[in-house]
C-alpha cells in the first residue's frame, strides 16, 4: 500500500525588530518533493517575503509553497507573533 504523505510545517523561533519587521524561523516537510526544509520568512507590515516563499526562488513544491504562506499569513493575522 501506498503510503501518503502531507505538507507539515512548525515555527522554530521568530524575532521583532525595532523596526518593526518580524523574521520568522519555519522548518518542515514538503510532500510534493518529498524532502524537509527549513529556512525564514521576513514580515514587512504584514506581507511576508523571503526565498523560501518565493514564486522564482523557492526549492519548495508549489503546493507546499502556498501552503506555507497560509499557514504564516494565519498564525500572524492571529497573533501568534506577538
Amino acid at each position: 500500500m501506498r503510503e501518503t504523505h502531507h505538507h507539515t510545517f512548525s515555527t522554530v523561533d521568530y524575532e521583532w525588530t525595532e523596526q518593526n519587521v518580524l523574521f520568522v524561523k519555519v522548518n518542515g516537510f514538503d510532500a510534493g518533493r518529498g524532502k524537509e526544509f527549513e529556512g525564514v520568512v521576513k514580515f514587512i507590515e504584514g506581507v511576508p517575503f523571503g526565498d523560501l516563499i518565493h514564486v522564482q526562488k523557492s526549492s519548495l513544491s508549489t503546493s507546499c509553497r502556498g501552503a506555507l504562506r497560509a499557514y504564516l499569513l494565519n498564525r500572524y493575522h492571529n497573533k501568534d507573533f506577538n
